[in-house]
């Protein structure tokens, strides 16, 4: 039972820096998205519309970088076993390759579907 006492311990201590994750994810997807809508409408829009965008993009993209280097160090004082560092990388490649596959479809549908 102290397992998973301890185990719920751990999740509730992360649980801010999860949701520091999420909000940053959530902002860099609407500067993203909010960039490429503007920069390929038809329209003539100006270079300072794309300001706030860019900026919502780039501080979620630290926000989300920084909640997870500080939940990555607050779980190196945890008990609980680790996945190995190989496996992680192997993940996280993974994860980021697949990511990157979605943002070129991305952009290859808005490219065809604005031209």
């Amino acid at each position: 039972m102290s397992d998973i006492l301890n185990r719920t311990k751990s999740e509730i201590k992360q649980l801010p820096w999860m949701l520091g994750k999420l909000a940053g994810g959530i902002m860099a997807v609407v500067g993203v998205a909010g960039l490429v809508l503007i920069w390929t409408g038809k329209t003539g829009s100006l270079l300072s519309s794309l300001v706030p965008y860019v900026f919502s993009a780039v501080l979620g993209f630290l926000l989300f970088l920084y909640c997870s280097r500080a939940m990555t160090r607050s779980k190196t004082g945890s008990t609980l076993p680790v996945m190995p560092v190989h496996n992680q990388v192997r993940t996280n490649i993974i994860a980021w390759s697949l990511l990157l596959l979605i943002v070129l479809v991305f952009l290859v549908i808005t490219y065809l579907v604005t031209r």
